[in-house]
């Protein structure tokens, strides 16, 4: 899912490799474990 042409519509920034580590995304894996901090914090309100 590193080339996703959609993340919008496909929010492949979810996608968690087995062994628990973020894996590749398009925007780099820091921009990755950034959106899925805010959407932990944005799920917890």
């Amino acid at each position: 899912m590193k080339y996703n042409p959609l993340p919008f519509i496909i929010p492949c920034h979810r996608v968690i490799k087995a062994d628990g580590t973020p894996g590749q995304y398009g925007g780099g894996t820091a921009m990755k474990q950034m959106i899925i901090n805010m959407e932990r914090v944005m799920s917890n309100e």
